[in-house]
């Protein structure tokens, strides 16, 4: 059951990048920096100089390996010679929704067998 839970970790991550980038697509600007804690001042410490475009690079790598993760654990259908990264996470929060959904129904299955095991033992 690990692998599922760490499947659809992974999807739901994709499908919260996919929401993110499409609400910061809309206004036209990038997220605001995340809220620091009150208390003392963090100094940032000073790095050697990179090439131009060196963090850009790899943040572009770790996002190709990301949905390459994804591309291998998302059920593509027979149409899938080439996905755009948008289709791609679309189709990943729609796997989600459907995955969650399955779950639920499962868990009121389980619940109303329980009821009914429950009862049937009070019968006996």
């Amino acid at each position: 059951m690990e692998p599922l839970a760490s499947n659809i970790q992974v999807l739901l991550q994709a499908a919260e990048f996919l929401e993110r980038r499409e609400r910061e697509a809309e206004h036209g600007y990038a997220s605001l920096c995340p809220h620091r804690s009150p208390g003392p001042i963090h100094r940032r410490k000073k790095r050697p100089p990179q090439a131009p475009g060196a963090q850009d690079s790899g943040r572009r790598a770790q996002l190709k390996r990301c949905l390459e993760r994804l591309k291998q654990q998302m059920p593509l259908g027979a149409d899938c010679a080439r996905y755009t990264t948008l289709s791609l996470l679309r189709r990943a929060r729609m796997h989600i929704q459907k995955l969650e959904d399955q779950e639920q129904r499962a868990r009121q299955l389980k619940e109303r067998l329980r009821s009914k095991q429950q009862s049937l033992q009070r019968q006996l």
